[in-house]
């Protein structure tokens, strides 16, 4: 992930969210932290089902499937790829929610492709999401030692779900860049309660 873009990806993806009424009430850190975790329960049911982004179909049959929204539901909508972008967004959205007075300043909390000051031990652990481990073993990692509700936690699961898309070998950048593209196409609260 490019990380000289992470406060422009904090500014749209909340921007997203509050344009479709996800912040039309306020809500804790607890709620937002379980839609987070309910998106990484959507890739580890993904990846049960081997469910995996058709980037061939995506890009290729623009003439089969010329409008976007279409051809995302069609090749992406539901993989293990999508998931992963949906568990960044949403910890975009909950830092764009948390710091609204400066998302830029979040930027220097990264050192380039390094990751941020302060962490300490979970540096590796971010940086290395258990190679060892099985899927499902490295999602409940995720939620047990990384996320959290404070902007050096809330980073440091980017920086994870980045690592381990990266192992997984896919561009999770390019993965969020079409997700808030298809979000913005989405009628309020994406057809859902909340």
């Amino acid at each position: 992930m490019k990380y000289d873009t992470i406060a422009g990806y904090v500014r749209t993806a909340h921007d997203i969210a509050t344009a479709h009424g996800f912040h039309d009430e306020k809500k804790s850190d607890a709620h937002f932290l379980c839609l987070i975790v309910s998106e990484l329960m959507e890739a580890v049911e993904a990846d049960r089902k081997d469910r995996r982004a058709d980037m061939m179909g995506f890009t290729q049959r623009v003439k089969i499937h010329p409008d976007f929204a279409e051809r995302y539901e069609t090749y992406i909508k539901g993989s293990v790829e999508e998931e992963f972008a949906d568990v960044v967004i949403r910890i975009f959205d909950l830092l764009g929610e948390k710091y609204p007075d400066g998302p830029d300043a979040i930027d220097c909390l990264f050192d380039g492709e390094n990751f941020p000051f302060g962490l300490g031990a979970l540096d590796s652990m971010v940086t290395e999401p258990q190679k060892g481990f099985t899927f499902t073993e490295k999602a409940f990692y995720f939620m047990y030692f990384v996320l959290g509700p404070d902007k050096g936690q809330l980073i440091a699961g980017v920086q994870y779900m980045d690592a381990w898309a990266k192992q997984l070998g896919f561009d999770l950048d390019w993965h969020i860049r079409q997700k808030m593209a298809f979000n913005e196409t989405r009628k309020k609260l994406h057809g859902k309660k909340y």
